[in-house]
């Protein structure tokens, strides 16, 4: 924490997304193949620099994948369009921003996979 430097590993999941402090958007790719798929895989291992304000966002694709009564999924340019609005939120009101954002898009119906997030938000330089 006190460096910033988050170490990382994608095993086939949706890209985590990282928002700096000045509104640039930065996709977390890297990593492998579906984890447990393929016998003896080697997966890479990512750094990032996060940096004071900065936020970090890890979800399933249950959450992009939520679809609106028109069939219609969530999708990751509306997840960072919601999450640039709440930006300089504390990292609870970030991701209660966006649980509710995809609960009103699926407009009440049961989700159809799990909706997964993890806020984290470097606050402090040390």
């Amino acid at each position: 924490p006190a460096t910033g430097e988050m170490t990382y590993c994608n095993g086939g999941h949706n890209p985590p997304l990282l928002l700096r402090s000045n509104g640039k958007t930065e996709w977390l790719d890297g990593g492998g193949p579906v984890l447990g798929i393929l016998p003896g895989i080697a997966y890479e291992e990512q750094r990032c620099q996060m940096n004071p304000g900065d936020v970090a966002i890890l979800f399933s694709d249950g959450v992009t994948e939520a679809c609106n009564p028109a069939g219609e999924e969530f999708g990751e340019k509306r997840l960072a369009e919601t999450l640039m609005q709440v930006r300089h939120e504390p990292a609870e009101v970030i991701l209660l921003s966006l649980t509710q954002a995809v609960q009103d898009w699926i407009a009440g119906a049961p989700a159809a996979d799990d909706i997964t997030l993890v806020v984290a938000r470097k606050t402090a330089t040390s």
